[in-house]
């Protein structure tokens, strides 16, 4: 597929649940090749298949390789996607689970609420994905500043960053609490009562004469 014509492809395994990642993942693939989406496999150059991790990677890529027919003229490109709100998850390699010729494989992370995210990886897979479907294209990564990171995955580090700080805090609390109940309650001591009369002044019976 040479750099400057339309590369023609059909998409297969559109799961509904990550339609936000997979058109992140188109979206960006097209600001770097020429793309023209085509309706049948026969009129394609290339197969992209979607694959949703659900379970295992190995496993669901297996499954999703029965259903694709073998074809020495189709080049397959699975774009396998973990589901995840963190930018900094390592995934499993899948190329290593793809034993079938002319089938290259690629991970991206996403979430269905969050779409593709904005990481490393998703930048490298996008590269690598190009690569292989375009050689010449130029090497130029664009963010997406319109998919940031999901909001839930910064309250979890900020959750987790805050933790031992409102820990210590309530810790130093309840010490200056304690301490400071100290005084109060050695002030409150009574005296026994059969020392009460060590205070009394001591008087002496009158004499008659």
């Amino acid at each position: 597929m040479v750099f400057g014509t339309k590369t023609r492809v059909f998409l297969r395994n559109q799961p509904e649940q990550l339609i936000n990642v997979q058109n992140g993942i188109m979206n960006r693939l097209k600001r770097r090749l020429e793309i023209q989406l085509v309706n049948s496999v026969d009129s394609s150059d290339v197969s992209i298949v979607f694959v949703p991790i659900v379970s295992r990677a190995g496993t669901d890529i297996e499954a999703a390789l029965r259903t694709i027919p073998t074809s020495p003229q189709q080049s397959v490109v699975l774009i396998v996607i973990h589901h995840t709100f963190d930018g900094d998850y390592i995934a499993p390699v899948s190329k290593l689970s793809v034993k079938r010729e002319g089938v290259f494989a690629v991970d991206f992370l996403g979430h269905e609420d969050c779409g593709l995210l904005t990481c490393l990886a998703n930048d490298m897979a996008l590269k690598s994905l190009t690569d292989y479907l375009a050689p010449e294209a130029p090497d130029t990564l664009q963010l997406l500043p319109n998919n940031p990171q999901c909001p839930r995955h910064y309250w979890i580090k900020f959750v987790v960053l805050c933790c031992p700080f409102f820990v210590v805090c309530v810790l130093c609390i309840v010490l200056l609490v304690y301490f400071l109940d100290q005084p109060s309650q050695g002030k409150n001591h009574t005296l026994p009562l059969n020392m009460t009369n060590i205070t009394q002044p001591i008087t002496t019976p009158a004499t008659t004469q």
